[in-house]
C-alpha cells in the first residue's frame, strides 16, 4: 500500500502525518519512502528526457516564427484583460437578478 501511495500524486505531508500518528518506526516506512520516490522521479526524468527528445524536431521550427510570437503575444493580452474584469462586481450583479426562491410553506399556501 505504502508503494501505491509513493507512486502517486498525493504529497508525502499526510503519509508522514498518519505515520507519527500511529507511532509506528520511522526508518522502515523512509527506506520504502525513499526507494519508491527515487524510483518515481527516475521514471519522470526518462519520461521527460525521451518526451524532450522525440518533440524537439516537431516542435522547434515553431517556436521562433513570427506567427507564434504573434500568437503568444496575442494570449498574453488576453489574460491580462480577462484579469483586469471585476469578476465579484458582476456576479453580484447577476445574482441580483435572479429571482428569489420562494419557500414551501408559502407554496402550498395557495
Amino acid at each position: 500500500m505504502l508503494g501505491l501511495f509513493l507512486l502517486g500524486p498525493v504529497p508525502s505531508n499526510q503519509l508522514f502525518i498518519a505515520i507519527g500518528i500511529s507511532r509506528v518506526p520511522l526508518i522502515p516506512r523512509l527506506t520504502v519512502f525513499a526507494t519508491g520516490r527515487s524510483l518515481g522521479y527516475f521514471f519522470w526524468i526518462v519520461a521527460a528526457g525521451t518526451a524532450a527528445t522525440s518533440l524537439s524536431g516537431v516542435l522547434r521550427p515553431g517556436f521562433g516564427s513570427a506567427a507564434s510570437i504573434v500568437v503568444q503575444v496575442v494570449g498574453l493580452v488576453i489574460l491580462v484583460a480577462v484579469m483586469q474584469i471585476d469578476w465579484s462586481r458582476i456576479i453580484r450583479e447577476r445574482r441580483a437578478k435572479l429571482p428569489t426562491p420562494t419557500s414551501p410553506d408559502s407554496m402550498s399556501s395557495n
